[in-house]
C-alpha cells in the first residue's frame, strides 16, 4: 500500500485499506484518519462510511458513528446490515425506539436476519411495552437458529422484568448450556435467583458476570432491571 501511494498519493482505496489494517493492529486514530482521507477523496463510497463508523461505535463515539452510517444508509438503501449497525448505535445511545425501528427496516429488507430478530427482541424486552412482540422476534430468531444463546439470555430478561423468576433461570440456564462464557446470562440468572430467594447461588452469579463484564450491573440497570 505504501508503494500504491507513492505513485498516486490520491487513491482513496489504498487510504482506505490501510485504515482496515491500522484496525486489525488497533491504532484507531490512525485509522480513522486514513478513512476521513479515503472519504475526502471518493464522498459515494459507502464502506468507507461504514468503517469509521465501526470504529467509532468501539470507541464509544456513537453520534459520529450514527452520522457515518446515516451517509451509508442514504448510499446504501436496501442493504439491511447498514440499518441493522445503525440499530445497535442508535440502541447503545439509548435511543430504543429510534433502534426498534432500524431493527424493523433491515427485517422487512432481510426477514431472516438472525441479529436483527435479537437486537430488536432485545430493544422491545428494554422499552417493556411489546413483550409479546419481542418473545415472538426471539423465538424466530431460536427457529433460525437453535443454538442462538443471544436469543435466550433475551428471553431470560423478559422474564425477569415480568417477575418471572424460575422461566427466567431456566432460559439463562438454557444460554450457559450452549455458551457459558455469557456474562449477562450469569448475571441475569443472579438477579432472577436472588428475587427467587437463593442469595448464595444469586451472590455467586451474580460475581462471576462482573469478573467477566464489569460494567454488567450498570447495563442491566439501564435496561430497567436492578
Amino acid at each position: 500500500i505504501d508503494s500504491a501511494l507513492k505513485i498516486t498519493p490520491e487513491n482513496p482505496t489504498a487510504h482506505y485499506y490501510l485504515g482496515l489494517i491500522y484496525i486489525l493492529r488497533g491504532d484507531s486514530a490512525r485509522a480513522l484518519k486514513e478513512f476521513g482521507t479515503a472519504a475526502r477523496l471518493d464522498p459515494s463510497n459507502a464502506r468507507i462510511y461504514a468503517s469509521r463508523a465501526a470504529v467509532y461505535s468501539e470507541l464509544g463515539d456513537y453520534d459520529s458513528a450514527i452520522e457515518d452510517l446515516n451517509k451509508t444508509v442514504k448510499l446504501r438503501p436496501k442493504d439491511p446490515a447498514q440499518y441493522l449497525n445503525r440499530g445497535v448505535a442508535l440502541f447503545s445511545k439509548g435511543d430504543y425506539p429510534g433502534a426498534i425501528a432500524d431493527y424493523t427496516e433491515a427485517l422487512r429488507l432481510d426477514p431472516k436476519m438472525i441479529p436483527a430478530l435479537n437486537n430488536r427482541c432485545m430493544a422491545y424486552a428494554v422499552v417493556g411495552n411489546e413483550m409479546t412482540q419481542a418473545v415472538a422476534d426471539c423465538d424466530e430468531a431460536r427457529k433460525l437458529d437453535p443454538k442462538d444463546a443471544f436469543a435466550l439470555i433475551n428471553l431470560g430478561l423478559i422474564e425477569l422484568k415480568q417477575g418471572q423468576y424460575a422461566k427466567a433461570i431456566a432460559q439463562y440456564d438454557a444460554a450457559l448450556a450452549i455458551d457459558p462464557q455469557r456474562a449477562r446470562a450469569y448475571y441475569g440468572r443472579g438477579l432472577a435467583k436472588l428475587k427467587a430467594g437463593d442469595k448464595a447461588g444469586g451472590d455467586v452469579d451474580i460475581q462471576t458476570a462482573k469478573g467477566m463484564l464489569p460494567n454488567v450491573a450498570e447495563e442491566f440497570a439501564r435496561y430497567g432491571v436492578k
